[in-house]
C-alpha cells in the first residue's frame, strides 16, 4: 500500500499481514501481529514511515521464525508423544522437501483452507510439485549430499585396483 498522511498505521498494519506469514510460512497470532507493530510505532515516531517498515522487516528476518521451520503441531498428540503437523506445518516441509523453498501461493491457500490434513490431500500436492521444474532441482542436490558428488574431482582411483578405468568416465558418474 502507498501510506496516505495520518493514516501511516493502517498501511503499515497492512504490510505485516502480508509479510509476516509469507517469511514466517503461517498465520501470525494477534500478539505477533501487536508486537509488529509495535516496532513499526517504534521506528515512526523516530524518523517516520519507511523507518518504521524497515524495522519490522528487520525484526522479521531475524527471528527464529523466519531463520527455522519451527513447528508446534497440532494441540492434541495424536497417540503418545506423537503430534500431528499443522496445515501450515505441513506446506512448509513439502515444500522445503520437494524444491528447497517456501510454499507457493496455491500451497498457502491449501494451508489456509486446512486442505493439508490427509494423506490424499498431501498427495495431491506432492504430485502437483513434483511435476514443476524446482523439485528435480532439490531431488538433484539431495543426491549431490547423499553421494557425495561435489568431492568427486578429488577423487583418485588406484591403478592397481582399477587397471580398465578410465578418466573420461568421471563425467558420466554425474
Amino acid at each position: 500500500c502507498q501510506p496516505v498522511v495520518g493514516d501511516e498505521r493502517t498501511c503499515a498494519s497492512k504490510f505485516i499481514e502480508v509479510f509476516g506469514p509469507r517469511a514466517f510460512r503461517r498465520p501470525l497470532d494477534s500478539d505477533e501481529q501487536a508486537r509488529l507493530l509495535a516496532v513499526y510505532d517504534w521506528g515512526f515516531a523516530e524518523v517516520g514511515f519507511n523507518r518504521g517498515i524497515e524495522l519490522v522487516i528487520q525484526a522479521v528476518l531475524q527471528s527464529p521464525h523466519f531463520l527455522y521451520r519451527v513447528e508446534f503441531g497440532m494441540p492434541d498428540p495424536v497417540e503418545g508423544d506423537v503430534v500431528a503437523l499443522s496445515p501450515h506445518e505441513m506446506a512448509s516441509r513439502l515444500s522445503y522437501m520437494l524444491w528447497s523453498s517456501m510454499p507457493d501461493e496455491e500451497l498457502f491457500k491449501a494451508a489456509d483452507e486446512g486442505r493439508l490434513g490427509t494423506p490424499e490431500e498431501i498427495e495431491t500436492q506432492a504430485r502437483r510439485m513434483l511435476e514443476d521444474p524446482r523439485a528435480r532441482q532439490a531431488v538433484a542436490n539431495f543426491n549431490s549430499q547423499w553421494l557425495g558428488l561435489s568431492h568427486m574431482e578429488s577423487m583418485k582411483k588406484d591403478p592397481a585396483t582399477y587397471p580398465q578405468y578410465d578418466e573420461s568416465l568421471r563425467p558420466l558418474w554425474r
